[in-house]
């Protein structure tokens, strides 16, 4: 969100700002924008325009293009899309698929959401699934209530990304419990199963 940094602009005008939307399975860097004054009194995430190597597309459910302004998953193809995950024949079939505009393209399905604007220019909305960053790292809230439901206590529950500020989110587990258990105790038996960011801050 620009806005949010438009005083380090105006401290520091002689920098150019780039805001490039990149995701690791098209090796990183996707679109590319410079950042004008405009940009920086809104808070609309403008990513620009594909790099010269890759295209992006915004489809719907069915892999149709859709309009101008119109919300849609971000799909890349081209030079920087990968094969697909290493063991994760599954996954990669669900996410590397034969590009509908070109039959000797794999096109890359991200789970993002955008949009394309009157000016041409990309814009990211979120995610269209149960991922979300948490401080950078991508994070499957399935995967943390799957680890919190063989804890004996705990009989039901649900993850969901909190979002404080603008500028971050914090995890909070939703639980159920058939008995009583402490939450320093839940927070220790998930240790050993799940890095520290994908640990929850808070517990309901």
């Amino acid at each position: 969100k620009p806005n949010l940094i438009k005083g380090w602009k105006e401290k520091y005008n002689f920098t150019k700002l780039i805001n490039m939307y990149g995701i690791t399975e098209t090796t990183v860097h996707v679109t590319f924008k410079e950042l004008t004054d405009e940009n920086f009194i809104s808070s609309d995430s403008n990513i620009g325009k594909a790099i010269p190597t890759l295209k992006v597309y915004i489809l719907d459910k069915k892999q149709r293009l859709l309009p101008i302004g119109i919300e849609g998953e971000i799909c890349v193809a081209g030079e920087g899309v990968c094969k697909g995950y290493l063991n994760r024949d599954e996954l990669t079939k669900q996410k590397f698929i034969v590009s509908p505009f070109n039959k000797n393209e794999i096109l890359y399905r991200s789970a993002d959401s955008g949009y394309v604007g009157e000016n041409g220019d990309l814009y990211y909305i979120g995610r269209i699934d149960t991922q979300v960053k948490i401080r950078g790292f991508r994070v499957e809230l399935g995967e943390i209530e799957t680890k919190l439901l063989r804890h004996p206590a705990i009989g039901k529950c649900v993850v969901l990304a909190d979002k404080k500020s603008d500028k971050d989110s914090h995890l909070v587990a939703y639980i159920v419990c058939k008995k009583d258990v402490k939450i320093d105790e839940l927070k220790e038996y998930l240790k050993p199963l799940l890095p520290p960011y994908m640990i929850p801050n808070y517990f309901v």
